[in-house]
């Protein structure tokens, strides 16, 4: 599924792929790259990535997987992001030198002409709101991305930069990455409600965490991201006082399939290091061999029972081509 992203005419998939923790880190570069393919070839065309990740290593990384597997640069999309660039004070922040010239690093490190989408990643009370939306505007105007975006404003700053954009004839900010509570994830794609949350903000509004919006009056719009080890949040599971991750990892198309069954493992044990506690598989899945690929890692971890959460889904035909028809 794809959505538009923000008010712009780009069409990204409702899932992309981030590069935080992991890539340049956590796992192989080998593991990157059938990780990045898995995603691509599954209709995944967004991969979020930034200048601080793994000191830069993060865009290396991508950037190299990029280039050897000669996807056409018109079907993917490449977004990054800029404020922290090195020790120097001057590598750090929304300046019009860091701006320019971390930008310039990024796409050197990502071997690309230009990425399609820069986020400020977080607001910067030392650079005046006209530098920033200024400079935004210039590497938009020199074909270095097409949009620029914001990370962790709050609605007052992103006001200001529409309102300095509207005042000098530049470009605003289109979309906007945020740490939500109320991810999409598996656990509520049957609720009606969620698949229509777009958890954007009007600029005369403040956030409400459990209210249902549409973001076709809001003029920015949602990318949101993950935290990751050690930041992980939790919810309720419906209304019972099941505590469960806000994102969970499934088996679906993968397990069994796919990939193989290490990389199955080291996709599992990176998932429950980085604090998602459930894991959703199926009957269905891969004809019931996703099921034994999860049984397996689980036992071989011999994580505490009671730290993890399993949830599976019969299949409602008992025949014997049950598997075909489900």
């Amino acid at each position: 599924m794809f959505r538009n992203f923000g008010r712009s005419g780009l069409r990204v998939s409702q899932i992309g792929l981030g590069t935080w923790v992991t890539f340049g880190s956590q796992i192989t570069d080998e593991m990157s790259e059938q990780i990045v393919t898995l995603a691509y070839e599954s209709g995944i065309n967004i991969f979020d990535t930034a200048e601080v990740y793994a000191a830069g290593k993060a865009e290396i990384i991508l950037g190299k997987i990029l280039q050897k597997k000669k996807w056409r640069r018109s079907s993917y999309i490449v977004s990054t992001k800029l404020y922290w660039g090195g020790k120097a004070e001057t590598e750090k922040g929304l300046s019009r030198k860091h701006i320019v010239e971390g930008l310039r690093a990024s796409l050197d490190r990502l071997q690309l002409d230009y990425v399609d989408i820069v986020f400020a990643n977080k607001p910067d009370p030392n650079t005046p709101m006209e530098e920033i939306v200024r400079s935004f505007t210039h590497v938009i105007n020199n074909n270095m991305t097409f949009y620029w975006g914001t990370s962790r404003w709050s609605p007052t700053e992103v006001m200001e930069a529409y309102s300095v954009a509207r005042q000098f004839n530049l470009i605003p900010p289109v979309g906007q990455t945020d740490e939500e509570d109320d991810w999409l994830d598996m656990l509520e794609m049957n609720d009606e409600r969620t698949a229509k949350k777009v958890r954007s903000y009007s600029m005369n509004e403040t956030r409400k965490d459990d209210e249902d919006r549409e973001d076709r009056h809001a003029p920015i719009g949602p990318l949101d991201w993950i935290p990751a080890v050690g930041v992980m949040r939790y919810r309720n599971f419906g209304r019972s006082g099941l505590r469960v991750s806000q994102i969970g990892l499934g088996t679906w198309v993968t397990f069994g399939s796919q990939i193989t069954d290490e990389m199955s493992e080291q996709i599992v044990t990176l998932a429950y290091e980085s604090g998602i506690n459930i894991f959703d598989t199926a009957e269905v899945y891969a004809a019931g061999k996703a099921e034994i690929i999860l049984g397996k890692i689980l036992q071989k971890k011999k994580w505490r029972r009671s730290s993890y959460i399993v949830s599976t889904t019969p299949c409602p035909d008992a025949s014997p081509r049950a598997h075909l028809s489900c």
